[in-house]
């Protein structure tokens, strides 16, 4: 059965442990809204992401019934514990750190790809031409400006004009 947030889009909670615990601090936690395609690198992220909060309920868990347990020490309690964290958490949040390393080194391929048009140094008369649109641009007022550089059918000139300019910045 899915929870609330699940049938909006979000499948995620608002803070890392489930429930607040005296004594530790329940940090806030941004909330999955990304929708993902089946084997995609949001798919791979989302994976690692819901898997980690898993694994801190599963370590929750885990606590509790060591702390209810009353065939260990403290001391054995603690190494139970640990050893849990070690083999179960540990590489669950490996895996985690490993999807996020492959989703960054994807984007810096795809921002290497990505390149502004060049201007043409020759054309002298068009760069005059996108010098006096950038003008015109900051002489509207803000909203102007917006309804404009906001519109689906931006004129390309426009579009050409403000991405040089940018450049310049």
């Amino acid at each position: 059965m899915s929870s609330i947030g699940e049938q909006f889009g979000v499948k995620s909670r608002r803070k890392m442990l489930r429930a607040d615990v005296p004594g530790r601090a329940n940090q806030t936690i941004r909330m999955w809204t990304l929708t993902s395609k089946p084997d995609s690198t949001i798919e791979r992220l989302e994976k690692g992401y819901l898997d980690a909060l898993s694994s801190v309920d599963l370590a929750e868990n885990i606590g509790k019934q060591l702390h209810a347990d009353t065939r260990y020490t403290d001391q054995g309690r603690q190494d139970q514990y640990r050893d849990h964290i070690l083999h179960q958490a540990v590489p669950v949040f490996h895996q985690g750190r490993c999807a996020i390393s492959r989703a960054k080194q994807e984007l810096d391929r795809m921002r290497a790809r990505l390149q502004l048009p060049k201007a043409d140094p020759a054309d002298a008369a068009g760069g005059i031409a996108k010098m006096e649109i950038r003008t015109w641009l900051r002489g509207l007022p803000q909203v102007e400006r917006d309804k404009i550089t906001r519109a689906e059918n931006l004129d390309p000139q426009v579009r050409a004009a403000i991405i040089e300019g940018q450049r310049s910045l």
